[in-house]
């Protein structure tokens, strides 16, 4: 909706630090009120949430109360100014028409759909025998069984229909199912076949904890060709320029840092947790960037990017500091000398 992501595009500190004079206080920002005599701050910022709240007023709220109250005006005038600044054009969703439940227009079908394969990827890398090998390749990357249920990993077997053929009699129609971009139509045959196939699933989850993508990692010595990662393609749930992965767990420890470690992989987000290292995120098949810089400012106030020392990694970290510099955000870099080997951590 119209609402969802303009409160995606604007971080509340921001906003109201455009209008209030804003000071840091612990994890959050403080301001004299200005509907009240105030003398001492009691107006609080809380960037984690996206909330405001006066306690001598008892009045708070997000990012729309917060221009009604300042502004004078109703929600519908509030909704207004904030797409202006944000640069949202409000007449495409005026012309949207209604969405009918369970379709693949139906977000809540969506979430429920990329829920549901979760869990059969991750039953099925715990209970299957033909998930053995798989269970051996995480075992040989020393990822604990403990990470495995805490970032809910999974394992899709080598077959062209494992889960299309487990959604008959689900409500998770194949239509669903394709627009979560887990099966794949085959226009010629009128048939499908998933998207993942004998890979190790990395469930990709938004900052509610809920799953709207996946990553799956090839097998060492498998034949399939399809690059040693395929990730879920940009749904009405994902787009990659927009998540983090882990963010919803690393979160947790970001809001007391008010910082976050950016690396490449999966598997290195995992590790680094395994050591104790909680506030550690990587990207999603795609170099951070500026529409990455909203999501970062809710939970941390500085970055540090932990990229491959390869050629290749530190062209992506120059060009990533270029981004931080011109949106005046703080960043830090620590360069690896030489990329980490297989199992090496």
């Amino acid at each position: 909706t119209a609402k969802d992501e303009i409160r995606q595009a604007i971080n509340i500190v921001d906003l109201v630090g455009s209008y209030l004079d804003l000071r840091r206080q612990g994890s959050g920002y403080v301001a004299l009120c200005p509907w009240h005599d105030d003398s001492k701050p009691s107006l609080q910022v809380n960037p984690a949430r996206q909330i405001w709240k006066c306690w001598v007023c008892n009045i708070g709220g997000d990012i729309f109360s917060f221009v009604m109250q300042h502004e004078g005006v109703e929600f519908r005038e509030a909704l207004k100014l904030l797409a202006d600044r944000a640069g949202i054009e409000l007449q495409q969703y005026a012309k949207a028409k209604p969405v009918t439940p369970g379709s693949p227009d139906d977000k809540i079908a969506l979430l429920q759909a990329a829920a549901w394969a979760e869990e059969q990827f991750h039953q099925f890398l715990l209970k299957a025998p033909e998930a053995e090998v798989a269970r051996q390749y995480l075992e040989d990357r020393n990822i604990t069984p403990e990470s495995v249920e805490k970032f809910r990993i999974g394992f899709s077997p080598d077959n062209w229909s494992w889960l299309f053929d487990k959604a008959r009699g689900t409500p998770h129609s194949p239509a669903v199912l394709e627009a979560v971009d887990l099966v794949v139509r085959n226009e010629q045959r009128g048939s499908y076949y998933d998207r993942f196939r004998g890979r190790v699933i990395f469930p990709i989850r938004d900052t509610q904890s809920r799953p709207i993508a996946f990553g799956g990692r090839v097998l060492p010595n498998s034949t399939d060709k399809g690059g040693k990662y395929v990730n879920s393609r940009e749904t009405k749930l994902f787009s990659k320029r927009e998540q983090l992965y882990a963010l919803d767990i690393a979160s947790k420890e970001a809001r007391k840092s008010r910082h976050l470690t950016v690396v490449e992989g999966y598997t290195d987000v995992v590790t680094c947790h395994q050591f104790g290292i909680q506030d550690v995120v990587a990207c999603l098949g795609t170099a951070l960037g500026e529409r990455h810089i909203p999501l970062l400012r809710r939970f941390a106030d500085t970055i540090t990017l932990l990229l491959d020392g390869d050629e290749a990694g530190q062209a992506r970290t120059n060009e990533i500091l270029e981004i931080f510099v011109t949106a005046g955000e703080a960043v830090r870099v620590v360069r690896l000398a030489r990329p980490p080997a297989a199992g090496e951590y």
